[in-house]
């Protein structure tokens, strides 16, 4: 994955990959989930494991907050 965007107006997020694009509209949930789960992953992915870290709490919210 290369990024991904939200239309908070309508609910549309759309991922970009490599190769191709995906968008779709949330209509079963709201799109603030999916919004917080992308970026809390990608915060947890880029810890590193071998060496204690503290917590980057300005990374983290950067990630999951609704721009």
């Amino acid at each position: 994955m290369k990024s991904w965007n939200v239309n908070w107006d309508i609910k549309q997020f759309e991922i970009k990959f490599d190769d191709e694009d995906l968008t779709f509209l949330c209509l079963n949930f709201d799109a603030k989930i999916l919004h917080e789960f992308i970026g809390g992953y990608i915060f947890l992915s880029l810890r590193v494991k071998e060496k204690p870290e503290t917590f980057d709490e300005e990374m983290f919210f950067k990630l999951t907050e609704k721009k």
